[in-house]
């Protein structure tokens, strides 16, 4: 037995006041450069969202896969979570109030009747 749209909607208004911070999604921008590459940037921030950030697990190189190309990565794993119709994609970044910026590692597959939507992140270099 499933939810119909209005209890969808109710229950996503009422999940919304549990994400007591506030973000921005920087959209990933690529940038011409003058040798005919491009180089990634972020931003400018979107619109203001709910969401809530809480730790994840530690991951360090060589033990659970915690090496980006050959650098060691020791940044701590968080979930954010944002209301379910946040666009947003896993090149993207989430700038939050008080907490710094994440950039998102991975996500879920999107269904309609989501009530939020829990991205995996890191801390942005």
């Amino acid at each position: 037995m499933g939810f119909d749209t209005a209890e969808i909607s109710e229950i996503r208004r009422d999940a919304e006041e549990w994400l007591e911070a506030t973000g921005r999604v920087l959209p990933r921008i690529s940038i011409p450069t003058d040798g005919g590459g491009q180089k990634e940037s972020w931003g400018p921030p979107g619109d203001d969202i709910p969401c809530r950030i809480a730790p994840f697990s530690k991951v360090r190189s060589g033990s659970e896969g915690g090496s980006a190309g050959d650098r060691v990565d020791n940044r701590e794993k968080h979930w954010i979570t944002v209301p379910s119709g946040t666009v947003v994609t896993e090149v993207d970044r989430i700038e939050i109030d008080g907490a710094g910026t994440y950039e998102i590692t991975a996500m879920p597959v999107r269904t309609f009747d989501q009530f939020v939507m829990r991205l995996e992140a890191k801390e942005a270099f």
